[in-house]
Protein backbone atom coordinates (compact mmCIF):
# COMPACT_ATOMS: atom_id res chain seq x y z
CA UNK A 1 0.00 0.00 0.00
CA UNK A 2 1.25 3.47 -0.76
CA UNK A 3 0.27 6.56 1.13
CA UNK A 4 -1.84 9.24 -0.54
CA UNK A 5 -4.43 11.81 0.43
CA UNK A 6 -8.16 11.18 -0.01
CA UNK A 7 -9.56 14.67 0.32
CA UNK A 8 -13.02 13.47 -0.70
CA UNK A 9 -13.27 11.23 2.40
CA UNK A 10 -11.36 13.16 5.04
CA UNK A 11 -8.42 15.57 5.00
CA UNK A 12 -6.21 13.10 6.85
CA UNK A 13 -3.73 10.84 5.04
CA UNK A 14 -5.03 7.51 3.81
CA UNK A 15 -3.74 4.62 1.78
CA UNK A 16 -4.43 3.44 -1.73
CA UNK A 17 -5.32 -0.20 -1.40
CA UNK A 18 -3.50 -2.71 -3.58
CA UNK A 19 -5.76 -5.75 -3.78
CA UNK A 20 -2.93 -7.90 -5.10
CA UNK A 21 -0.97 -7.34 -1.87
CA UNK A 22 -3.87 -8.26 0.42
CA UNK A 23 -3.70 -11.85 -0.82
CA UNK A 24 -0.08 -12.01 0.40
CA UNK A 25 -0.92 -10.54 3.82
CA UNK A 26 -0.72 -12.87 6.84
CA UNK A 27 -3.92 -14.44 8.12
CA UNK A 28 -7.26 -15.14 6.51
CA UNK A 29 -10.26 -12.91 5.91
CA UNK A 30 -13.92 -13.65 5.35
CA UNK A 31 -14.08 -10.88 2.72
CA UNK A 32 -12.51 -10.55 -0.69
CA UNK A 33 -9.65 -8.16 -1.37
CA UNK A 34 -12.02 -5.84 -3.24
CA UNK A 35 -14.37 -5.64 -0.24
CA UNK A 36 -11.47 -4.80 2.05
CA UNK A 37 -10.20 -2.17 -0.38
CA UNK A 38 -13.65 -0.57 -0.57
CA UNK A 39 -13.71 0.02 3.21
CA UNK A 40 -12.33 3.58 3.43
CA UNK A 41 -12.60 3.68 7.24
CA UNK A 42 -10.32 0.65 7.51
CA UNK A 43 -7.56 2.24 5.45
CA UNK A 44 -7.89 5.72 6.94
CA UNK A 45 -4.89 7.13 8.78
CA UNK A 46 -6.66 8.45 11.85
CA UNK A 47 -5.41 11.61 13.49
CA UNK A 48 -4.68 11.08 17.17
CA UNK A 49 -5.56 14.22 19.14
CA UNK A 50 -4.58 14.91 22.71
CA UNK A 51 -7.01 16.89 24.88
CA UNK A 52 -4.50 19.48 26.09
CA UNK A 53 -3.35 20.47 22.60
CA UNK A 54 -4.89 23.30 20.63
CA UNK A 55 -5.92 22.46 17.12
CA UNK A 56 -3.25 23.40 14.57
CA UNK A 57 -0.86 24.51 17.33
CA UNK A 58 -1.32 28.27 17.01
CA UNK A 59 -1.29 28.88 20.76
CA UNK A 60 1.85 31.06 20.78
CA UNK A 61 0.76 33.14 17.79
CA UNK A 62 -2.74 33.66 19.16
CA UNK A 63 -1.34 34.64 22.55
CA UNK A 64 1.04 37.14 20.96
CA UNK A 65 -1.69 38.79 18.88
CA UNK A 66 -4.08 38.92 21.85
CA UNK A 67 -1.41 40.35 24.14
CA UNK A 68 -0.35 43.03 21.67
CA UNK A 69 -3.99 43.95 20.97
CA UNK A 70 -4.88 44.28 24.65
CA UNK A 71 -1.70 46.26 25.38
CA UNK A 72 -2.35 48.64 22.48
CA UNK A 73 -5.96 49.15 23.59
CA UNK A 74 -4.95 49.87 27.19
CA UNK A 75 -2.18 52.27 26.11
CA UNK A 76 -4.50 54.20 23.79
CA UNK A 77 -7.20 54.41 26.44
CA UNK A 78 -4.84 55.33 29.29
CA UNK A 79 -2.95 58.01 27.41
CA UNK A 80 -5.56 59.40 25.07
CA UNK A 81 -9.20 58.52 25.52
CA UNK A 82 -9.60 58.49 29.31
CA UNK A 83 -7.96 61.91 29.89
CA UNK A 84 -9.98 63.41 27.05
CA UNK A 85 -13.24 62.04 28.44
CA UNK A 86 -12.32 63.21 31.96
CA UNK A 87 -11.49 66.72 30.79
CA UNK A 88 -14.68 66.95 28.73
CA UNK A 89 -16.93 65.77 31.56
CA UNK A 90 -15.39 68.00 34.21
CA UNK A 91 -14.90 70.98 31.91
CA UNK A 92 -11.21 71.26 32.72
CA UNK A 93 -8.14 71.26 30.54
CA UNK A 94 -6.29 68.05 29.63
CA UNK A 95 -3.00 69.64 30.71
CA UNK A 96 -2.95 67.80 34.05
CA UNK A 97 -3.43 64.46 32.28
CA UNK A 98 -0.63 65.27 29.84
CA UNK A 99 1.72 65.98 32.75
CA UNK A 100 0.84 62.63 34.37
CA UNK A 101 1.39 60.84 31.05
CA UNK A 102 4.75 62.59 30.63
CA UNK A 103 5.79 61.55 34.15
CA UNK A 104 5.01 57.86 33.61
CA UNK A 105 6.28 57.74 30.01
CA UNK A 106 8.92 55.03 29.85
CA UNK A 107 10.32 56.16 26.49
CA UNK A 108 12.10 54.24 23.79
CA UNK A 109 14.17 52.04 26.11
CA UNK A 110 11.09 51.09 28.10
CA UNK A 111 9.20 50.26 24.91
CA UNK A 112 12.05 47.99 23.82
CA UNK A 113 12.06 46.36 27.25
CA UNK A 114 8.33 45.64 27.12
CA UNK A 115 8.64 44.29 23.58
CA UNK A 116 11.60 42.14 24.64
CA UNK A 117 9.68 40.76 27.60
CA UNK A 118 6.78 39.93 25.28
CA UNK A 119 9.14 38.12 22.92
CA UNK A 120 10.59 36.15 25.82
CA UNK A 121 7.10 35.10 26.92
CA UNK A 122 6.19 33.99 23.39
CA UNK A 123 9.51 32.14 23.11
CA UNK A 124 8.88 30.29 26.36
CA UNK A 125 5.37 29.31 25.26
CA UNK A 126 6.67 28.12 21.89
CA UNK A 127 9.50 26.17 23.53
CA UNK A 128 7.03 24.54 25.92
CA UNK A 129 4.91 23.48 22.93
CA UNK A 130 7.97 22.10 21.15
CA UNK A 131 9.14 20.16 24.21
CA UNK A 132 5.63 18.79 24.71
CA UNK A 133 5.60 17.58 21.12
CA UNK A 134 8.42 15.13 21.87
CA UNK A 135 5.99 12.97 23.80
CA UNK A 136 3.54 12.61 20.94
CA UNK A 137 3.29 11.38 17.37
CA UNK A 138 4.74 8.00 18.21
CA UNK A 139 1.41 6.31 18.02
CA UNK A 140 -0.12 4.54 15.08
CA UNK A 141 -3.85 4.05 14.78
CA UNK A 142 -5.40 0.59 14.65
CA UNK A 143 -8.53 0.07 12.53
CA UNK A 144 -10.51 -3.15 12.72
CA UNK A 145 -13.32 -4.53 10.59
CA UNK A 146 -15.01 -7.32 12.56
CA UNK A 147 -17.14 -8.47 9.63
CA UNK A 148 -14.14 -9.12 7.40
CA UNK A 149 -11.77 -10.12 10.21
CA UNK A 150 -9.37 -7.51 8.83
CA UNK A 151 -7.00 -5.31 10.78
CA UNK A 152 -5.06 -2.29 9.56
CA UNK A 153 -2.23 -1.01 11.75
CA UNK A 154 -0.77 2.33 10.76
CA UNK A 155 2.92 2.59 11.38
CA UNK A 156 3.92 5.59 13.44
CA UNK A 157 5.62 8.51 11.69
CA UNK A 158 8.13 8.75 14.51
CA UNK A 159 11.78 8.23 13.63
CA UNK A 160 11.31 7.63 9.93
CA UNK A 161 9.10 4.53 10.31
CA UNK A 162 11.86 2.50 11.99
CA UNK A 163 9.23 0.30 13.61
CA UNK A 164 8.61 -1.28 10.19
CA UNK A 165 12.01 -2.95 10.48
CA UNK A 166 10.90 -4.69 13.65
CA UNK A 167 7.63 -5.92 12.10
CA UNK A 168 5.62 -4.04 14.70
CA UNK A 169 2.39 -3.99 12.65
CA UNK A 170 2.59 -7.75 12.12
CA UNK A 171 3.27 -8.38 15.81
CA UNK A 172 0.32 -6.19 16.81
CA UNK A 173 -1.96 -8.02 14.37
CA UNK A 174 -0.87 -11.42 15.69
CA UNK A 175 -1.41 -10.29 19.26
CA UNK A 176 -4.82 -8.81 18.41
CA UNK A 177 -6.08 -12.00 16.81
CA UNK A 178 -4.17 -14.34 19.18
CA UNK A 179 -2.57 -16.23 16.33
Amino acid sequence: MRQSVHRDVMPYPAYDCLASRIVDAPGASACSAEQICSDKALLQSWNIQFPHRYKDGYMAFTGLVAGISITAFVMICARGVFPLIASMTKGKSARRWREIARAIDFGFAGSLGVAGAGCIVVGVITAADAIGAFDHSREGAVALNWDCNALHVNVSPWRYYLDVDYELPLRVARTWFNS
